[in-house]
C-alpha cells in the first residue's frame, strides 16, 4: 500500500509533514527523492554526493568558527560581514582556518565550481593541480605562483598537458558520468626503461663479488679453527681440506 507522503506532488508531501509526523529517515528520502526527479537513481547518487561532501565541510568551518569565537561569546552567525569589525573577524577566522584546517588532509582535495547560465553548457573543464605546490615538513603550500596558474587555466578554457582538460558532455556520458579527475586528465609519468643485459650483468658481478667474499671469511674460519657461517664458504673450505673442529678436539685445545 502505497504511504500518503510517497505521493510524488511535492506540495502534497510538504502539507502532510504539517500534519503527521514522518520519520526523519523518510523525510530526506522522500526530499531526496524529489529532488532526483526522473534521473537514475545511481547518477543521483553520485551527483549528490558532492553536494553532502560540501555541507559537511560547510558545517566543520562554522564549528570551528564557532569555537574561535567563544571567548567573544560571539557565534559566526552573529558576524555581519558589511562592518568593518565583522570583515576584521572573517579575515582572522579565514587565517585560523587556513593553519588548522586548510592543510590538515592528506590527499588532494577538489574544489567544485557550479554557474548557472553558463558560457559552455557543452563540457566542463577539468584541472588537476595537485602536483603544484610547496611541501614545507608534513604541509603542502600553495605559493602565489600556484594559484594563479590555476586561474589562469580556469580563465583560458583549454586543453593543457598533464593539467586541465576540457571534456564534452557527450564524453563524459560515454564514461558514465563519472568525474574523477584522472580519467580526463593524465599525469602519468613513464617510467626509465630498465636495460635487462645490464643488471644481468651487474648481478653476475656480485654474485662473483659475493663469492670472494665468502672465501676470505672461509679462510678467517679456517685459521681460527672454526665453522665458517656460510653454506657455500663451508663447501668450499671443506674442499680445500678444511676439517671442522670436533667436541673432542675442543676439549684438547
Amino acid at each position: 500500500m502505497r504511504k500518503p507522503w510517497e505521493n510524488d506532488s511535492c506540495e502534497h508531501v510538504q502539507s502532510y509533514y504539517t500534519i503527521y509526523p514522518v520519520p526523519v529517515q523518510q523525510q530526506l528520502w522522500n526530499i531526496a527523492n524529489t529532488l532526483r526527479g526522473k534521473m537514475n537513481a545511481d547518477e543521483f547518487r553520485d551527483y549528490i554526493l558532492g553536494f553532502i561532501f560540501y555541507k559537511y565541510l560547510s558545517e566543520k568551518i562554522q564549528r570551528f568558527c564557532d569555537t574561535e569565537l567563544e571567548q567573544e561569546n560571539l557565534t559566526f552567525a552573529d558576524i555581519n560581514e558589511s562592518t568593518a569589525k565583522g570583515q576584521d573577524y572573517i579575515a582572522a577566522l579565514e587565517e585560523a582556518a587556513l593553519d588548522e584546517l586548510g592543510y590538515g588532509t592528506s590527499i588532494p582535495t577538489c574544489v567544485l565550481v557550479f554557474k548557472k547560465c553558463r558560457k559552455h553548457p557543452d563540457n566542463i573543464l577539468f584541472i588537476d593541480a595537485s602536483q603544484h605546490f610547496d611541501k614545507v615538513k608534513t604541509q603542502n603550500i600553495l605559493r602565489p605562483e600556484h594559484i594563479q596558474k590555476v586561474v589562469a587555466a580556469y580563465k583560458a578554457r583549454t586543453n593543457q598537458d598533464k593539467y586541465s582538460h576540457v571534456a564534452s558532455i557527450a564524453s563524459i556520458k560515454a564514461n558514465d558520468y563519472n568525474l574523477n579527475i584522472p580519467r580526463y586528465v593524465d599525469t602519468f609519468e613513464a617510467e626509465e626503461a630498465i636495460d635487462l643485459n645490464t643488471i644481468a650483468v651487474q648481478l653476475a658481478a656480485l654474485e662473483q663479488s659475493s663469492k670472494i667474499t665468502d672465501a676470505t671469511i672461509a679462510a678467517f674460519c679456517q685459521e681460527l679453527g672454526i665453522a665458517p657461517p656460510f653454506a657455500q664458504a663451508y663447501a668450499s673450505a671443506m674442499n680445500r681440506g678444511f676439517h671442522a673442529p670436533s667436541g673432542r678436539d675442543k676439549e684438547h685445545a
